[in-house]
């Protein structure tokens, strides 16, 4: 690292302190900065050697926040367009990551064996990562828990075609390479997607992880509940969906609405032709009559 901290272990001669730290994280163009926070490389260190340094230098610093990337979000004409214009090898790749939301590494770690097409559900059980200097990691969804997404009718039919006469076994991949492993997300991005999103005119700085983003900006324009759309993205809370694509929602207020407005004044005309005679009987009834009442 450009501050001179590598490579030296941490203990009384280092003198590490709370200021090196935070002038650690505001280092301009730092390449060399791991994504991982500093913090946990730092808490790992000491857990093993709790001897090693009398107080945490990491305590009460807060990693910058990494400057949001603007969400792109297709309409579902353009979802087809990239379809179309990716191939019929990849077509329903596209269609499936954009009407499901699941993650890059999700979609490319999918077996056939967790695809119930006569249910139309798919289980979200495992991803898989390309790690420099490990080649591919298989593990768990990124919030470590499995869920199962359901598959619109369309897609169901789509799947069973893009499977049929493959004779795949439960363990074999439903996107898989041209050789038949696991398909590569990064030289899938580059060689595949990028081109076909040029080649169907939609925006260049359009990403494979936007087709997720996609999949909740339908969800909403259909008026699904925030809580829905967390267990089909697979968010960690509805908070992280209500800070994500909270931006969306206004407008589903307003037509909710006009649709409260329109109920209300179907009751009122409703009232106005025929007055329920329960109405009727109270107009009628003197303060004799209520005193009688049981």
């Amino acid at each position: 690292m450009s501050t001179g901290y590598s490579g030296t272990p941490l203990g009384k001669k280092l003198g590490l302190k709370h200021g090196h730290v935070v002038a650690l994280l505001g280092a301009p163009n730092d390449r060399s900065i791991p994504e991982l926070e500093p913090e946990v490389e730092v808490r790992r260190d000491l857990r093993r050697k709790p001897d090693i340094i009398r107080t945490n230098p990491c305590d009460g610093v807060r990693v910058p926040a990494s400057p949001k990337t603007e969400l792109v979000f297709l309409t579902p004409v353009q979802v087809e367009r990239l379809a179309a214009a990716i191939g019929p090898r990849h077509a329903t790749l596209v269609r499936f990551a954009a009407y499901t939301g699941l993650r890059a590494g999700e979609i490319c770690a999918l077996r056939v064996g967790r695809l119930d097409l006569l249910r139309g559900r798919v289980l979200v059980a495992e991803s898989v990562t390309e790690v420099e200097g490990h080649g591919l990691v298989f593990g768990e969804p990124k919030t470590n828990e499995r869920r199962s997404v359901t598959l619109p009718a369309f897609l169901r039919d789509e799947l069973g075609a893009h499977l049929a006469g493959r004779h795949a076994k439960p363990d074999d991949f439903v996107f898989p390479s041209s050789g038949g492993g696991v398909l590569r997300h990064k030289m899938f991005y580059k060689r595949i997607f990028k081109p076909a999103v040029v080649a169907a005119g939609l925006p260049p700085g359009l990403r494979y992880h936007d087709l997720r983003h996609t999949c909740a900006s339908l969800c909403i324009a259909l008026g699904a509940h925030p809580k829905a759309i967390q267990e089909r993205l697979g968010h960690s809370s509805i908070t992280v969906t209500l800070d994500r694509y909270g931006h969306l929602f206004p407008k589903l207020d307003e037509a909710l609405t006009e649709r409260l407005d329109l109920l209300r004044n179907q009751a009122a005309e409703t009232m106005a032709n025929s007055p329920s005679p329960a109405v009727g009987e109270v107009r009628r009834l003197g303060a004799r009559d209520v005193d009688a009442l049981p």
